[in-house]
């Protein structure tokens, strides 16, 4: 069943730069040998109606970024499986599903994901 997808026409500033980001991160999610693995954010993007091509070029930046920023939060949730991890200005971020996925065992783990509104 297909869903209607959310109309993001309106959107300027800094909420347009949110789907700056997810745009480039599914761009390369969605490339054959891709350098992240993040099919949420592909679907994130494919349900919502944006011009996505004015934003120009989709470099490896943001999935670079992503993977650094990954990188760290595993290596620490790996060390510290207790720890709170709190998301802040994230936007249309995607990485605790990458993160879980990637960590070892996350259903045992008992770190803690917050977004704060």
């Amino acid at each position: 069943m297909s869903h209607p997808r959310i109309d993001a026409s309106q959107l300027r500033g800094v909420s347009e730069t949110a789907l700056l980001t997810l745009n480039g991160r599914a761009h390369q999610a969605g490339l054959p040998g891709a350098i992240l693995h993040d099919p949420m954010a592909i679907q994130l993007r494919d349900s919502i109606d944006f011009d996505f091509d004015k934003f120009g070029r989709k470099g490896q930046e943001m999935a670079l970024r992503s993977l650094a920023v990954d990188g760290c939060a595993i290596a620490y949730l790996t060390a510290h499986p207790k720890a709170t991890v709190v998301a802040l200005a994230e936007g249309f971020q995607t990485s605790f599903w990458r993160v879980t996925e990637a960590l070892p065992t996350p259903s045992s783990a008992g770190y803690r994901w917050t977004c704060p509104r």
